[in-house]
């Protein structure tokens, strides 16, 4: 979703600046990829400018974020341009940059609408045989598989004793919960399980005291975009900005 290079071998986590990540998300209340970063513990640098912010450290890597208004963002280009940098669709390519790649943004800050099947959805263990063999046989190019450092914990539906469906939560400070990896069984997909799974997740998040629940997707994942559209996240686009020499 940024630059596929950070999703495959996603580069050492620098240590997060905390007092940076606050001010990010006091600039940017109305931002949810900034208040994700930000409340998240996930912002290593930032410059701030007049309704505009950039930073580093996002739940995919280490590249440069931009967020504001587009002239904010422009004077602060103007300033020090970083080769590549991801910014919502809605503010266009910054002058002097040509397009990279896109991906979506779905957040939510309110409790989803309650699935039939969420009863049967619950944390799960990282070793559990039937979690690794799940994500191994539906999902093997799942962003974060079982073992990767970045999940905090999983969770999962069972149907008749069988692991049907799980996902993963990365990892970030409480107030903001990240979904990743969603997976199905294909014997089980198309009733229900995806949106039980997710739903579960953010109203027990939400509940817990996270105040924005998100997730990245494909832009091309129309299923999966539909599927958390129904479910009351908004789905902002995102591209990745490249520098023109």
């Amino acid at each position: 979703m940024v630059p596929v290079t950070d999703i495959v071998a996603p580069e050492p986590r620098e240590q997060p600046d905390p007092a940076a990540g606050r001010h990010l998300a006091d600039v940017l209340r109305d931002d949810t990829f900034a208040q994700a970063c930000g409340l998240g513990g996930l912002v290593v640098e930032a410059r701030f400018g007049a309704l505009a912010a950039l930073w580093r450290g996002s739940p995919w890597g280490s590249g440069w974020v931009a967020g504001g208004t587009a002239d904010g963002i422009a004077r602060l280009l103007d300033e020090d341009t970083p080769s590549e940098l991801t910014l919502p669709e809605s503010l266009g390519l910054p002058p002097g940059h040509r397009l990279g790649w896109g991906w979506g943004w779905h957040a939510l800050r309110t409790p989803p609408p309650v699935q039939p099947r969420e009863g049967q959805v619950g944390w799960l263990t990282e070793n559990d045989p039937d979690l690794v063999e799940l994500v191994a046989s539906a999902f093997p190019d799942a962003e974060a598989p079982p073992g990767d450092p970045r999940v905090r914990r999983w969770f999962g539906a069972r149907q008749d004793g069988r692991l049907v469906a799980c996902a993963a939560e990365l990892r970030t400070e409480p107030a903001v919960a990240l979904l990743s990896s969603l997976t199905v069984d294909p014997s089980a997909r198309r009733h229900g399980w995806g949106a039980a799974v997710t739903a579960w997740h953010a109203r027990t998040c939400l509940a817990g005291g996270a105040q924005v629940v998100g997730l990245g997707t494909y832009r091309g994942n129309t299923v999966a975009r539909v599927l958390y559209g129904r479910l009351g996240f908004a789905d902002v686009p995102y591209l990745g900005a490249v520098r023109e020499n």
